[in-house]
């Protein structure tokens, strides 16, 4: 849903849904000049994002499809370094750091995967 704020301000907002993912965009069309025969739009569109922003096995460095010890033991090995493949928090800049903010993110996922 876009809202109209005022003053040539829009708030694109999608609401969660119950399971899965949305994922979305804004696409904002201006009517153009006229160059003869041809008329020219003008067009602008924001980026993609897909709510809800977390993602499954986002901790699951090592791609068995279990967050586990293992997984901790890589985040142990990178811990307050500059490694960007495991910065989980903030989401999608990181802060290029792993610190508490990617230890807090991994341990919600602890376990994830796992019977």
């Amino acid at each position: 849903m876009l809202s109209d704020q005022g003053g040539g301000i829009y708030i694109g907002q999608v609401p969660e849904p119950p399971e899965g993912w949305t994922a979305f965009f804004v696409e904002l069309i201006f009517p153009g000049r006229t160059l003869g025969p041809t008329v020219y739009d003008y067009h602008f569109t924001t980026e993609l994002r897909v709510v809800p922003e977390s993602c499954p096995f986002e901790a699951d460095f090592t791609r068995d499809r279990n967050t586990d010890l293992s997984d901790l033991m890589i985040l142990c090995g990178v811990w307050l370094q500059d490694s960007p493949y495991y910065d989980l928090m903030p989401r999608r800049m990181g802060d290029a750091i792993v610190n508490l903010n990617d230890f807090s993110v991994f341990s919600q996922r602890w376990m994830e995967g796992n019977p």
